[in-house]
């Protein structure tokens, strides 16, 4: 949630924001090994009842991270054994979930909101939220005032991961609309940024969890970690970003240096939104691309590869494109290994839509 957020709209949304509070429900998801506490409009938790046999259990994972403290960055999570690609590293329910715009809540009103929700979590639980870092906490300005926020809202703004869920009691993920949520996890709130992460979270509704992949290979005692803000923008945007939210200068490779970064991410993200929304590519339907898009599109994974950039939506497509008109071409060798790194995507959307087609099982082998 942007610190920025905090200025000036709070006063004008006190009403609104008390009224949608009257609106809302508290609910807990899971009954087992890990459980959710979640401040829920009414119509969210209607829409995950629909989903058959909801919750499913969280998916068993061999340990693969501890948390250390990191130099300059406080308490992180470092890989204890070697990754690939694709590898699933952990599987957690949040342990906190509220609609994003409570967030913008005036203390000590938007304390309250959470109170409740934090008073009916589990002792472990209420432990681990409380142990996670607050960059918000509210400080005295020179005229004695209080200026910041409470422990709950400061924890929720610093470590809140965004969702979107249903808005309504509609079918989802399949239709209907959505409002904008913050979780925080255990685990992967304490995920540092980097502007190349080596993992990618993904949220699966049908066991109300996060999961994270791994992004690309991870070695073992290499850092985890993941994007805060919008990782195509130009250095100097990010790094103001991260200044104004969360208080820290990032010292990656692509700030440090973005003389070369800076445009080969204006290069990716100028090709992502000339693709957005594009149906160009099913792996199934072979799309046949000239020899200066078949370029292009080699370019794109080279250079989203040299980025770090792999957990982008962008990667999936140029690989899709490149499997396609590899195939089209009689080059099966060098679709088979596109196919391969495709399906080391284990956090692509639609993965359901190509990963039982006869040819794609024979390319992937």
């Amino acid at each position: 949630m942007k610190r920025g957020f905090l200025n000036g709209a709070k006063a004008k949304r006190e009403s609104q924001l008390r009224d949608e509070s009257d609106s809302m429900v508290h609910t807990t998801i899971g009954d087992d090994e890990q459980v959710s506490e979640c401040f829920f409009h009414h119509g969210t938790k209607e829409a995950f009842m629909k989903i058959p046999n909801f919750p499913e259990p969280l998916q068993v994972t061999t340990p693969a991270f501890r948390m250390v403290d990191i130099p300059g960055k406080g308490a992180g999570l470092v890989s204890i054994r070697e990754l690939k690609m694709g590898d699933l590293i952990l599987n957690e329910r949040p342990l906190f979930v509220a609609a994003e715009e409570l967030c913008l809540a005036i203390p000590p009103k938007g304390e309250k909101y959470f109170e409740a929700s934090l008073d009916r979590m589990r002792p472990e639980a209420k432990t681990a939220f409380m142990a996670l870092c607050n960059c918000h906490k509210a400080e005295e300005n020179a005229g004695g005032a209080l200026v910041g926020l409470g422990p709950l809202l400061g924890i929720v703004n610093t470590n809140g991961v965004s969702l979107s869920l249903p808005a309504a009691a509609d079918p989802w993920p399949q239709g209907g609309q959505t409002r904008p949520y913050s979780a925080v996890c255990e685990n992967i709130s304490r995920l540092n940024h980097s502007c190349s992460p080596n993992t990618v979270p993904q949220f699966h509704a049908a066991s109300f969890s996060w999961r994270l992949y791994a992004a690309r290979d991870i070695t073992a005692g290499e850092e985890l970690t993941r994007q805060y803000v919008s990782i195509q923008h130009p250095a100097a945007e990010r790094q103001a970003a991260l200044k104004q939210i969360y208080d820290f200068v990032c010292a990656c490779p692509a700030c440090t240096d973005p003389s070369i970064s800076d445009p080969r991410r204006a290069t990716i993200a100028a090709f992502a939104a000339t693709h957005h929304g594009k149906q160009e590519s099913s792996v199934v339907g072979f799309s046949s691309l000239d020899n200066d898009r078949f370029a292009e599109c080699r370019t794109q994974a080279e250079l989203i590869e040299s980025e770090g950039l792999q957990h982008l939506p962008v990667y999936s497509t140029v690989l899709k494109l490149l499997i396609e008109a590899s195939v089209v071409r009689m080059e099966l060798s060098s679709a088979c290994q596109l196919a391969r790194k495709l399906d080391k995507c284990r956090w692509v959307d639609d993965r359901d839509a190509y990963q039982d087609h006869p040819l794609w099982r024979a390319l992937v082998g």
